[in-house]
């Protein structure tokens, strides 16, 4: 019997399955007879007599396995199918977890920064307040100076640096050189007893005392600023700010 006519006549092998078929039934009737005129055949296209058992039986095997193909496919897939599902899952809950922690930090940066800029305006204040009391010190040593008898070449270095420093603490510092060199060249000098001039001897010392006690007391205050300003950008939410580019780390 024609091997190709069989199958294609049977009504439940499509014409792409033929070949394959064909080829299971060779393999289980053997190759000896494709030496022989009259066998399983050469030549594709021409005659290929096979016994229907073999057919009858390669269609089975084809078909089982065919079937266990099908099923390793769909077994795959569904693996496959299930990694992806399960990656995707992963990946939302990392991206969750990730949006929910940067929420948190910004949140928290947010606070640190808010509690920095409020701690640097209290530092910006107590400078303001600093250098209104050196600026006043500095207004009274010129004629506290005067009654001291304190040669203008050893005064006027000092009261420049008083003045016009650069920084708030060197004013600070000029302003305590400045009392101590007004202290001994008072201290050089007889106090007078009664008059006018022992009035304006004792209102000069204490305007100059009370003047330079500010400048202690204004410095203090601003040092104090200064450690809470640091103290809010070293805690745990300053640094988040400063991290997260919210808030500065300087002055």
């Amino acid at each position: 019997m024609d091997a190709r006519e069989y199958l294609l006549g049977r009504g439940d092998v499509h014409q792409d399955e033929v070949e394959d078929i064909i080829r299971v039934a060779q393999r289980l009737q053997g190759d000896e007879g494709l030496s022989h005129y009259g066998g399983l055949g050469r030549i594709p296209g021409l005659s290929l007599d096979m016994d229907v058992r073999y057919l009858e039986r390669a269609v089975r095997i084809y078909r089982r396995q065919k079937a266990e193909a099908a099923k390793v496919a769909e077994d795959a897939a569904r693996r496959k199918r299930w990694k992806l599902g399960r990656a995707r899952s992963m990946l939302g809950a990392a991206l969750a977890v990730t949006m929910a922690l940067g929420l948190t930090l910004y949140i928290l940066g947010l606070w640190g920064s808010g509690n920095i800029v409020h701690e640097r305006q209290g530092v910006r204040l107590a400078e303001q307040h600093l250098a209104e009391a050196i600026d006043g010190f500095a207004s009274i040593a010129p004629p506290a100076a005067a009654l001291a008898r304190m040669p203008e070449a050893e005064l006027d270095p000092l009261l420049r640096s008083v003045a016009r420093g650069d920084e708030i603490l060197k004013r600070v510092e000029a302003a305590d050189q400045l009392d101590i060199a007004l202290d001994s060249y008072f201290a050089q000098q007889p106090e007078p007893r009664s008059g006018r001039a022992a009035e304006t001897w004792r209102a000069t010392r204490a305007a100059q005392e009370t003047a330079h006690h500010k400048v202690t007391v204004e410095a203090e205050r601003y040092e104090k600023a200064v450690d809470d300003w640091r103290t809010e950008v070293e805690s745990p939410y300053g640094s988040v700010a400063v991290w997260l580019g919210l808030s500065s780390d300087t002055l």
